[in-house]
């Protein structure tokens, strides 16, 4: 069995076992808990790379 490590937070990779992992888009929040960027709720600003208080 093979063990894969998390992407850091702020990117993500959409397939099991990728190598590398993706910067998360603008506009998107990315946990190492999920396998696809999350767009950013309407209350938060999005040209940016994490969801941030506007």
């Amino acid at each position: 069995r093979v063990e894969c490590d998390l992407c850091p937070s702020g990117s993500f990779a959409d397939v099991a076992g990728l190598a590398y992992c993706i910067t998360c888009p603008a506009g998107f929040v990315c946990t190492n808990t999920r396998l696809a960027p999350v767009p950013c709720p309407s209350n938060v600003a999005r040209g940016q790379t994490v969801c941030s208080s506007k």
